[in-house]
This record gives C-alpha cells, structure tokens and sequence, in this order.
C-alpha cells in the first residue's frame, strides 16, 4: 500500500506540472502567432484535447516507470524505487532527479513561454489605447502567472537548500494554486453577475408560467 501511495503521488504531482506545461503552450501559441485564428470543427477540438491528455498522462507514467525499472536494475530486483521507509520516492537521490529535476525543466519551459505571452499582451494593449489601467494588467498578469507553476521555484530552492522555511512558504503557495485559479476565473465578479443573471431570468420565466 506505501508503494501505490508513493506512485501515486510521484504520478499525480507530475501529471500536475506537465498540466500548467500544456497550459502556457497553449496560451504561447495563441498570442504569438501570426496567423489568424480560424475555427476548427467539433472534431479536430477533440483530436487536439485527446491529444493534450495522452501527452499529459505519457509524461508521468514515463518518469515513474523510469523510476521502477532502474530501481529494480540497480537494487537487483529488491526494491522498486517507491515504499521503502516512507510512501514516497525511496531517496533524495530519485527525489531530485525524477521530481525536483522535472519540476525545474518544466517551471523554466513555462516561463519561457509566460514572458513572451505577457509581452504580447502588454504591446497589444498598449497600441490599442494612449492610456489603459496598469493596475488591472498587472493583476491579470498575477491571475495568469497562477497556471505557470511559477511559484514551484521555491520549492526547488527549498530542496536545493535544504530549508525548512523554504518548504513551508512553498505548501502554503503551492497548496492555495487551486484557490488562486478558482478565485481567479470562477468566482470572480463577472462570473458572478451572469449567474445572478440566470437567475433572474430562470424566476421571471416561472413567474410568466404561473400568471
């Protein structure tokens, strides 16, 4: 059971990085292109989501089997690398290269892709009026940089430095990202006016039924 706990969690955590990977490509590749953007049909959406999902789950699976196979290589088939003193990665050896070394490429290729989309985004807003509110560009920059994993940066250093502190700040940033991203796009102002929105029309349509 530790050693389901511990691939699980190894697979999880990286099909979670590789996620906000898919995340900043996609945005990479909207605002920098030079094309225009042309509708697609129902079925090449579904090809291009399948697509992003298999991409998503091959990556980790690969890194955990990876894991397994030189573990069991090297202990001589006693042990596969997960669950052995804790439901994790066996040491800070795997740990470092099959989680912190991943994290660090990925974290890197998506604020490769980050910067570009906010130049993009800063250039064309500011072409198109003399004057616009800085304040709200930079909180879109914020709510944006969310689904980066930027924020997993501490969480390198805090294994690379071996610090304590480090690691809590990187839990509580780290650990709130969902909230941030729902905050961010779900429960916002404007989501909240439509739904108020539909409700409104949903009581206005039954009180036109009952009358």
């Amino acid at each position: 059971m530790c050693q389901v706990i511990g691939i699980s969690t190894h697979f999880l955590w990286l099909w979670m990085f590789v996620r906000t990977f898919i995340c900043t490509f996609h945005a990479f590749t909207v605002f920098r292109s030079t094309r225009v953007v042309s509708l697609v049909s129902s079925h090449e959406e579904l090809c291009m989501l399948t697509k992003r999902v298999v991409f998503s789950l091959a990556v980790p699976a690969s890194i955990v089997t990876t894991v397994v196979v030189s573990s069991l290589a090297t202990s001589g088939y006693t042990t596969i690398g997960y669950g052995n003193g804790r439901c994790y990665l066996n040491s800070p050896f795997l740990i470092m290269v099959s989680m912190v070394g991943r994290l660090a490429i990925i974290v890197l290729c998506n604020v490769g892709h980050f910067v570009p989309t906010l130049i993009t985004i800063y250039t064309t807003r500011a072409m198109m009026a003399d004057r616009y509110n800085r304040v709200n560009d930079l909180y879109m920059y914020i709510k944006l940089s969310t689904s980066t994993g930027a924020f997993w940066t501490v969480a390198v250093l805090s294994e690379a430095t071996d610090s304590d502190v480090l690691r809590y700040i990187s839990i509580v940033l780290n650990g709130l990202q969902c909230v941030a991203i729902f905050t961010s796009y779900i429960a916002n102002r404007r989501v909240m006016l439509l739904y108020c929105k539909r409700v409104l029309q949903l009581i206005e349509n039954m009180t036109s039924v009952s009358d």
